[in-house]
């Protein structure tokens, strides 16, 4: 399979002191796995919000839209326009609303906000009154999240009153659950049966409630377009039926910078908080805490070099784990180069892994060429085979 190295900077398997491994073809998998999995009625959105949760925004949206994706929600203004940079013709949505002062970006962009007040909505009513072609926002009520969303009764006034929103058209009505993967928690019915009365306050227009996790709360909770992240990226944490069907889609690798034997008695990394029980040989990864390996993995994770289990020991710096290779045969870490940290097996639910910014990136595409001229892309890109 080709993989195309991109990041900020250049980067090539030569210099690369942790690479990042993101299936572009596993992320397209669970997509449609996902939409063959709801009714027909019901559209998965994308949620790419946060850099696609870490994986990049741009070359995921466009896997996506490869295989029908047509909107994607994003949670500030900032990311919005950057994926429009992009993506002139899909619909991106802001889920965290907007201020009045970011409306005329907004309105030039052609984006879709999710707003959450009627001061909100009557700022971006006047914003797009004189556009030619009616710019869409959505309304978000909240159903018990209490994080964002106006209350059913501000919704209510709203589509009492609508004389006074003239020209405003809301393309979609929107809340979000507090408990979707708690399958059992009263609570999710709760919600659903308050969306339920706001869904009715604005009769033919599109309504959206579920996230990744209320996919398994049945088709009552599907409504017109689920918004979903977690199960796109591979996470199967909570995924209950689909687990099986979910696709892990990134593989972390750090370099192997150093091999050496310690005596019976050694303390190892910040703090002496390992000390060797017997003669041990040990590895140093380049991956610390900085590249988001959480410190907390210290002395309870592991890494793989080859098929060997390598424990991590000691504390984990910002650049740098050490890890237990006692085990391992001399002829395999002869021959290694690379501890592997997350794939099919050490799993990002496994790590509660969040993915940085710092490490190069391979996307696993069709191919380089196809990749290169889909993003318009120059000598930083680098074709690894």
């Amino acid at each position: 399979m080709t993989a195309l190295a991109l990041d900020t900077m250049p980067h090539d398997s030569l210099t690369a002191s942790a690479i990042l491994t993101i299936n572009l073809r596993a992320i397209q998998h669970n997509f449609t796995m996902l939409q063959r999995h709801v009714r027909q009625s019901c559209e998965i959105a994308p949620v790419i919000k946060t850099n696609a949760y870490g994986l990049g925004m741009v070359p995921v949206a466009k896997a996506l839209r490869d295989k029908g994706a047509k909107r994607f929600f994003v949670a500030t203004i900032e990311e919005a326009l950057a994926l429009r940079q992009s993506d002139a013709l899909s619909t991106i949505h802001v889920l965290n609303g907007l201020w009045e002062k970011a409306m005329p970006e907004a309105v030039s962009a052609r984006l879709t906000p999710v707003l959450t007040s009627k001061e909100q909505i009557a700022a971006w009513r006047q914003h797009t009154l004189q556009q030619e072609t009616p710019l869409p926002c959505w309304i978000q009520v909240d159903t018990g999240m209490k994080r964002l969303g106006m209350p059913l009764s501000e919704a209510t006034d709203i589509a009492e009153h609508m004389a006074q929103y003239a020209g405003l058209l809301i393309g979609g009505v929107m809340s979000h659950l507090a408990s979707a993967y708690q399958t059992d928690n009263p609570y999710n019915e709760e919600q659903r049966l308050a969306f339920q009365q706001a869904c009715k306050l604005f009769p033919q227009t599109p309504a959206s409630f579920a996230n990744s996790g209320a996919l398994l709360l049945g088709t009552p909770y599907f409504y017109d377009i689920a918004r979903v992240g977690r199960f796109l990226y591979g996470s199967v944490n909570g995924a209950g039926t689909l687990k099986e069907a979910i696709k892990p889609v990134v593989t972390l690798r750090g370099r192997l910078l150093q091999i050496q034997d310690v005596p019976k008695g050694a303390t190892i990394g910040y703090d002496q908080t390992f000390t060797a029980p017997h003669k041990m040989r040990l590895a140093t990864a380049s991956l610390g805490y900085g590249d988001g390996y959480f410190q907390s993995i210290s002395n309870k994770g592991y890494a793989k070099i080859a098929t060997f289990k390598a424990p991590v020991v000691g504390r984990v710096s910002m650049d740098l784990t050490t890890l237990d290779v006692t085990a391992i045969p001399e002829a395999v870490l002869a021959q290694a180069e690379w501890a592997t940290f997350l794939d099919d097996t050490l799993t990002i639910d496994k790590l509660a892994f969040t993915c940085p910014r710092k490490f190069a990136k391979l996307y696993l595409a069709k191919s380089v060429e196809e990749f290169q001229q889909s993003h318009n892309l120059g000598a930083d890109a680098l074709a690894i085979t």
